[in-house]
Order: structure tokens, then sequence, then C-alpha cells
């Protein structure tokens, strides 16, 4: 879902999550069944009315901490080790 769309110029941009149930393996981590939040940000340049070039960012080490896999091996951010249910943010 897109929380922002931005654009000028030959730019435009959105951010947001997408949000879906870890029910089987993916990327070698066996399903949790919990509900899981991949953040994105994608980014495009447009010329002539289409789009030439696409750019896509993916929060991946929060994608994966929310299943118990800690990419970051606990040298991360200061928010490491901090549980949050799934209403809160970081």
């Amino acid at each position: 879902m897109d929380e922002l769309i931005i654009g000028e110029g030959e730019y435009a941009a959105a951010m947001g999550s997408v949000t879906a149930t870890h029910a089987g393996e993916f990327l070698g981590a066996e399903g949790t069944g919990k509900t899981i939040n991949l953040k994105y940000m994608d980014f495009w340049k447009i010329e002539d009315g289409k789009i030439v070039e696409n750019w896509v960012l993916l929060d991946v080490v929060d994608f994966f901490r929310q299943f118990g896999i800690d990419l970051l091996d606990g040298k991360g951010w200061g928010d490491r080790g901090i549980e949050l249910n799934e209403s809160q943010s970081i």
C-alpha cells in the first residue's frame, strides 16, 4: 500500500509497505504463520511519457527481523533487541 507518492519533472517516487502472512519457506526461513510487513521505496525516471528507469529499495533487515532472523548479528542500530508488537514501529 502506497503511503506517499511524489513527483517532479521527470522523476516520481512512492513509499509504503506490503503485508503478508509468512506461511511457507522464504529465502531459507521456515514459515512462522506471522503477519510480516515489508517496507519499500520505489523511484522512476520518465521520458516521453514512458518509464525508462526504475529503482526499488526494500527494508530486508527489518523484514527478516520480524520472523526472528537478525541479518546484522546484533551489530545493527540502537533498536536491536527491542521487542515490538504489531501495532508499533521504530
